[in-house]
């Protein structure tokens, strides 16, 4: 099926127009003629990724620096999430239905990018966290992600062959991927579909705690999974709430949820 990363890391791709949502949206439809199974131990579309197409069709996947301006309102909340995803997150809690919201688009939810051996604080958000008195930060993962599930296919395809340019960009989403399965944080003796939304949780909660770490952010940030298909045991279409400043823990989770907000708090990784 495919791979992922990086490149895409940087990218702000519906705000910086790198990508028109219409490029993405055909690019992803020439690969679901093509689809085969989450880990069916095979690439997808005869061996074409996300990236492998971009790259033949001659797009840079290089980001380009911007600022990224939300209106005159100063934002007290933020939202990451993957540009992949159909749903909308403004109104999950913490965050107030009133409050003013910017939206972040990063392949994968991420947060980081990589420099060098390290990983810091993505300019995007840093940006934002600088200029904005923001309060609360969200980091939204979908649980058919087709992001992770080609890093996922990048970590198992021994065979794969890509070129210099593109690997340096699939391989830290790949990383996350690799350090969570071996690690034993993520068990992969289930159904497919349950080990892409254990991968999409690890990766949220990871992104969250990354948050928490960072000396510039000052934010509560909480960590959901949207299920788009019950994988999670509940109806399709539900958030879950897998992280709250770090803490991943179910019960504890519930606890800290104020009466009077309908909040749906799980992990599919326990």
């Amino acid at each position: 099926m495919l791979p992922i990363p990086n490149v895409l890391f940087d990218i702000f791709i519906f705000s910086v127009g790198l990508f028109r949502s219409e490029d993405i949206i055909s690019i992803l439809s020439q690969r679901n003629r093509y689809g085969q199974p989450l880990g069916s131990g095979t690439k997808s579309m005869t061996n074409d990724t996300l990236f492998e197409l971009l790259e033949r069709e001659g797009r840079s996947l290089e980001p380009a620096d911007s600022d990224h301006e939300f209106g005159g309102e100063a934002a007290v909340g933020l939202v990451v999430s993957c540009p992949m995803a159909q749903q909308t997150s403004k109104q999950l809690w913490p965050l107030d239905p009133i409050d003013a919201v910017s939206n972040v688009s990063r392949l994968g939810s991420q947060t980081w990018k990589p420099v060098e051996e390290d990983r810091v604080l993505a300019s995007d958000i840093a940006h934002l966290t600088r200029t904005h008195e923001v309060e609360t930060i969200l980091v939204v993962g979908h649980s058919d992600c087709d992001v992770v599930a080609d890093a996922y296919d990048e970590y198992v395809a021994t065979d794969q062959t890509m070129s210099a340019g593109v690997e340096a960009q699939v391989e830290p989403l790949v990383s996350i991927v690799r350090e969570a399965i071996e690690s034993g944080q993520v068990e992969t003796d289930c159904p497919q579909e349950t080990l892409l939304a254990r991968l999409v949780e690890y990766i949220v909660t990871r992104q969250v705690e990354f948050l928490v770490q960072s000396e510039s952010v000052t934010a509560t940030v909480a960590g959901y999974v949207h299920d788009d298909d019950g994988v999670y045991g509940g109806f399709p279409d539900t958030p879950y709430l897998v992280s709250l400043n770090g803490e991943q823990d179910v019960g504890t989770l519930r606890s800290r949820v104020p009466e009077g907000r309908d909040v749906a708090v799980a992990s599919v990784r326990n």
